[in-house]
């Protein structure tokens, strides 16, 4: 009589499941495709929220001709409008002259008066900083809503101000640093020196000036070294 075949080892015919082989052939596909794709959409995502950070700061400038034109905040009494902090041009707090007044429609928005003790706001991957001048043009940035406001030199503030925007961890959220001021010049630094990230390392109210600057009404450095050893280039 005819003899029973023999089955072939692995599995039969119906079953289901993989085999240890395939299994582990799956996971090296995932991990191959993971390690290029994460990469890809970090730089994407950093790429993105440059764009925005910048788009922010251009926002901020306009605000802030907006806020002097109005004249809203006097605080030196002289008829002439002044500059504001992010909690002013945002609405969140009284204004610097004493009058209990807020802008009311803010002329930013709300979510940017949100500063931390360190007068910082966090948005989009990256931090912003104003700055606006003291005594000596020497910047001054703004505190939380519980402290008090610094000692600007109502004078100065009526033609001066700063901003710096860098990320909230470099090379993830975003690599450049950017700056803009009263004149509307935008620059970007590489940030590859100084690699300002976060709350721990972030850039000093002068690091977009000349090199050897000690104020605001020094030059900024566009497309020469400045204060904080890189160079930074303006941008449209």
């Amino acid at each position: 009589m005819f003899g029973r075949k023999k089955r072939k080892a692995g599995r039969g015919h119906g079953e289901d499941g993989f085999t240890l082989i395939e299994v582990i052939t799956v996971m090296a596909i995932i991990s191959v495709t993971t390690s290029i794709a994460v990469p890809k959409l970090t730089a994407a995502r950093a790429r993105a929220n440059e764009v925005s950070a910048i788009q922010a700061l251009k926002s901020m400038h306009s605000a802030q001709f907006r806020l002097k034109l109005q004249g809203t905040i006097d605080a030196n009494h002289d008829g002439v409008g002044e500059f504001g902090f992010l909690q002013e041009i945002a609405g969140v707090r009284e204004i610097r002259s004493g009058s209990g007044e807020r802008l009311d429609p803010a002329f930013f928005s709300a979510a940017y008066g949100a500063v931390d003790s360190g007068g910082r706001v966090q948005r989009s991957g990256y931090f912003f900083h104003l700055f606006l001048p003291g005594a000596g043009a020497v910047p001054l940035g703004e505190g939380s809503k519980t402290a008090a406001y610094p000692a600007v030199d109502g004078e100065l503030a009526q033609g001066y101000f700063a901003v710096y925007a860098w990320p909230v961890s470099y090379a993830r959220s975003g690599t450049r640093a950017f700056f803009i001021n009263q004149e509307g010049t935008l620059l970007a630094s590489p940030n590859d020196k100084s690699h300002y990230s976060g709350t721990a390392n972030p850039p000093s109210g002068l690091a977009a000036y000349l090199q050897g600057a000690t104020a605001m009404t020094s030059s900024i450095a566009n497309r020469a070294v400045a204060n904080d050893g890189q160079t930074w280039v303006e941008i449209q």
